[in-house]
């Protein structure tokens, strides 16, 4: 419910934002990172004003987004395994609390009560 009041991430907008980042030099990097996020705005005209080609600019924007999406499946996948091993463990009669970065033993009796 709560991401039905989200503002949606604009990919499109961040991913140019650190594209220019990376081919814009750092000393002017600062003063054009001010304006751009002040107005949400790639203005293609800053490619020339920098000398970027348009090629080299959709190239590392199409990379960063790559490697943002790569990053997306892996947490995806790691969340899903750790979920699965999780639940798993209420299957178990001894769990071992250490792998959950907490310590003690969750020792279930026949009475349902737990040692810690």
């Amino acid at each position: 419910m709560i991401h039905t009041f989200e503002q949606p991430f604009d990919k499109e907008f961040y991913s140019a934002l650190k594209a220019l980042e990376l081919l814009i030099p750092a000393d002017r990097w600062q003063m054009e990172k001010k304006s751009l996020l002040s107005s949400k705005r790639i203005d293609n005209k800053l490619l020339d004003l920098y000398d970027i080609s348009e090629n080299d600019f959709n190239r590392e924007q199409q990379r960063i987004l790559d490697e943002w999406e790569e990053n997306n499946r892996s947490a995806r996948e790691r969340g899903t395994q750790m979920h699965a091993d999780l639940e798993k463990t209420f299957y178990d009669k001894n769990i071992n609390l250490t792998k959950f970065g907490i310590g003690g033993k969750l020792i279930f009796h026949e009475n349902n009560s737990k040692d810690l």
